[in-house]
């Protein structure tokens, strides 16, 4: 089974990781490309480095995302959590995560460009 995890805020997916009030981790079956299971995790208050420590701590295999920085990115692929990127013009998780098993959703090597949350930039 494999782990995809998705930053959401209400039953929304965020259109950026730092803003997530939560994340929503599907457990799946790659292969027969179908949903076992999801659960709402609450993360800690962001920080640089709580997210993707985080993640890591639920064994999270993927995170699918909008928008990231730089060293969120690089903190979450040196624990082997692939990162995929570029989601845009979704907000229901359940169909993100079909997308991505489906073979629709591709990493577009995006990072973030909002810098409200915090300074991604650095």
């Amino acid at each position: 089974m494999t782990k995809i995890a998705l930053p959401a805020v209400g039953n929304q997916f965020s259109t950026h990781f730092g803003g997530a009030e939560k994340f929503i981790v599907f457990e799946v079956d790659e292969g027969k490309q179908k949903i076992i299971s999801s659960k709402e995790e609450f993360p800690p208050l962001h920080a640089t480095g709580t997210y993707p420590e985080f993640l890591k701590s639920l064994n999270v295999d993927i995170v699918l995302a909008s928008g990231m920085g730089p060293k969120a990115i690089s903190m979450l692929e040196s624990s082997q959590i692939k990162v995929v990127l570029g989601i845009q013009n979704l907000t229901d998780p359940t169909r993100i995560v079909m997308d991505f098993l489906e073979g629709k959703i591709e990493a577009t090597g995006e990072s973030c460009h909002d810098h409200s949350y915090h300074d991604c930039h650095k």
